[in-house]
């Protein structure tokens, strides 16, 4: 593990025009966390976003992360909370630091809104995909969720709402020994892959 990892998480919506076409994921709140070598928490960030193309919440979407319309009515649109993304990631950089999301969504909704805004990414790091390395180091047959591996790493509750950003990505910053191999699953899948058994 590199001295310093950028833990990002991305909560989106995916909203029904007036046509009922579903329109592109829109970012609606952004959360991350500089982590120590030791585990430590060194900074955090938490913003919502206001949707420019879709700025109504669905219900279904209120529901599943608790952000509520007053909440993103009020927050900046994308390319401030991306400068200000920008800014938090430069202060606690170091020479090896990468960021880690869980999955290689948030990657792409990163992407996609930042072409969307006609802005370069505000992430000037390489990326790791934690969802993928967890699997891949405790030798599971398939990539399991975060509140799953959470489970299967026995960390108990994680903190807060889940899809909430920062919360998402605190509870991925404790996976991180499990994600890098440093430590392995006490109680493993019911089955890892073939290539554990040999």
């Amino acid at each position: 593990m590199s001295q310093r990892i950028l833990v990002v998480d991305i909560e989106s919506i995916r909203s029904e025009g007036r046509s009922g076409a579903v329109s592109r994921p829109e970012i609606i709140e952004v959360g991350a966390a500089w982590i120590k070598q030791d585990g430590a928490i060194l900074a955090t960030f938490r913003s919502f976003v206001r949707p420019a193309e879709q700025p109504r919440l669905s219900a279904a979407c209120v529901r599943e992360t608790g952000i509520s319309q007053s909440e993103v009515d009020a927050a900046p649109l994308f390319p401030v909370v991306a400068a200000q993304l920008a800014a938090f990631a430069r202060k606690h950089s170091a020479p090896d630091s990468h960021w880690i999301s869980w999955g290689s969504t948030g990657l792409r909704q990163l992407e996609q809104e930042c072409t969307r805004h006609r802005i370069g990414n505000p992430l000037a790091l390489p990326h790791l995909n934690a969802k993928q390395r967890f699997a891949k180091s405790q030798q599971l047959e398939k990539e399991v969720g975060l509140r799953k591996a959470c489970a299967l790493a026995r960390l108990g509750e994680v903190p807060g709402a889940h899809h909430r950003a920062l919360n998402d990505a605190i509870a991925i910053s404790w996976l991180l020994p499990w994600v890098f191999g440093d430590q392995q699953l006490a109680v493993p899948e019911s089955k890892r892959s073939a290539s554990s058994k040999v």
